[in-house]
């Protein structure tokens, strides 16, 4: 009931994801119209509560950016990149 009269009427969710969640692309981006380097080196990381992590190092003009970790390859891309975006892009 609350989503459906809400949420809905005034937040869209699909436009809120993507705004807030793909520093990966923008930042990508970023770099080719400015013609920089993007590197990222993503391998495992640890098991914590019996879960992978995996460990991002993002890497712009062979310079150490950003280093994050995540659940997945994609989550830990994504932080890094999220990190270093609001540094250079905003």
């Amino acid at each position: 009931m609350f989503i459906n009269n809400i949420l809905k009427k005034y937040i869209n969710i699909d436009e809120l994801t993507e705004l807030e969640s793909d520093f990966k692309s923008r930042l990508i981006e970023w770099c080719q119209k400015n013609r920089h380097e993007i590197i990222y080196e993503t391998n495992f990381h640890a098991v914590e509560n019996g879960r992978q992590t995996f460990k991002s190092n993002l890497y712009i003009d062979s310079v150490l950016q950003s280093s994050e970790v995540g659940n997945s390859k994609k989550e830990a891309e994504q932080r890094a990149s999220g990190k270093v975006y609001r540094i250079f892009c905003e």
